[in-house]
């Protein structure tokens, strides 16, 4: 397989590599190889850069999905496939995947070449849109290792620190000879305990004793409406007439 370094498009074919006009500078590749060994079968179709652009976006968008497990890996590459038709690319859903697994390799090589202290910065043509999906995997973004410089400058730090640990020891010889704070005894959890105990015992009387003279007060209010009741109907009763002795 082979690749040209400008545009990243691949080829099957020897001949057809050494005649393809750059779309992207409109000159012929320089002459470098990279395996793919299986994961992309473009049968002689190349990849653009916005062929390739559209993929890592429709990817963005479906990969959520695919993760909440709503999705199937292959189901995407079949949906990715058929909006790339839809937009004039004829790629099935096994070219979209081996694209995107070389993308991937370039990806990471790019990341791990540019961890080590010391080297080069190199610079990947789809870096940035690949930035937006996996900058915080530390899978695809490895810690960056140390040079035999870097660890020099590591070496000098220890000492500071080193230096800052006799001084903040001496400080505290010095703390040793004041005399101790005394602080005070945090509460064991009984008496916490037994405290909350006598804080509800208060409470529920006081409950019990607002509830009773509530009940008195509705015993009374009832008392006084009787009386009322029979008052007024004493009032109300005609009164027997009085009989003569005389007769």
């Amino acid at each position: 397989m082979y690749q040209c370094e400008d545009c990243e498009c691949f080829f099957t074919d020897m001949d057809v590599f050494k005649t393809y006009a750059c779309v992207t500078n409109q000159k012929s590749p320089a002459q470098s190889v990279f395996s793919e060994e299986g994961n992309d079968t473009n049968n002689n179709q190349v990849w653009n850069k916005a062929q390739t652009q559209l993929l890592i976006r429709s990817y963005q968008l479906l990969e959520a999905k695919v993760s909440q497990g709503k999705l199937r890996k292959k189901s995407m590459w079949e949906k990715i496939s058929e909006e790339m038709r839809e937009k004039g690319y004829n790629f099935s859903a096994e070219q979209v995947s081996g694209r995107w697994k070389t993308l991937i390799r370039a990806y990471k090589n790019i990341k791990a070449h540019n961890a080590k202290s010391g080297s080069s910065l190199k610079t990947y043509q789809f870096e940035n849109e690949l930035d937006e999906i996996f900058a915080k995997d530390p899978v695809m973004t490895p810690v960056k290792t140390m040079s035999s410089a870097s660890q020099v400058e590591e070496s000098s730090d220890d000492d500071q620190m080193e230096l800052t640990k006799k001084r903040s020891s001496s400080e505290e010889d010095s703390d040793k000879n004041k005399p101790p704070v005394k602080k005070s005894k945090s509460k064991s959890g009984s008496q916490q305990m037994v405290q909350t105990l006598q804080s509800f015992i208060v409470d529920q009387a006081q409950r019990e004793r607002e509830e009773a003279e509530r009940t008195e007060r509705r015993h009374e209010e009832r008392m006084q409406l009787m009386r009322g009741l029979v008052d007024a109907i004493k009032q109300s009763a005609p009164q027997a007439p009085t009989k003569n002795r005389n007769n």
